[in-house]
């Protein structure tokens, strides 16, 4: 049966996430995403909705009915050179030479650059 678990457990492995990375980008709890994953919370917080739309491009309907495609395809298509611009930019940078902070936040931002060349390439 498709649920609201199934469907986020597939988006989850869509975008190439840990289920705690997912949680940390969105904002909430690893454990707000296990109930939801294992189906023991079935109506996700309208803030968690928000930020996944926000977050990923991620179609409400899809995540709460099944009803059309997993994101929508205007947002997929509106990110195409955005991290070849950034690599650009930093690139002369001496990521050695970074504080902690600095790199960790580097870290995050390529993680985030490699999911969304996941999600660009999708094709439901």
């Amino acid at each position: 049966m498709d649920t609201l678990a199934t469907r986020l457990n597939r988006m989850i492995k869509q975008l190439g996430l840990r289920k705690n990375e997912f949680a940390k980008i969105m904002g909430v709890s690893p454990a707000y995403i296990s109930m939801l994953t294992n189906g023991k919370k079935t109506n996700p917080s309208i803030r968690f909705i928000e930020s996944l739309q926000r977050n990923f491009g991620a179609n409400p309907a899809w995540l709460l009915e099944g009803k059309g495609n997993m994101f929508f395809p205007a947002t997929l298509g509106s990110i195409p050179n955005v991290d070849d611009e950034i690599v650009r930019k930093y690139s002369s940078v001496n990521y050695h030479s970074l504080s902690d902070s600095e790199r960790a936040l580097i870290d995050e931002l390529v993680l985030i650059m490699l999911k969304y060349r996941k999600l660009r390439d999708y094709t439901p």
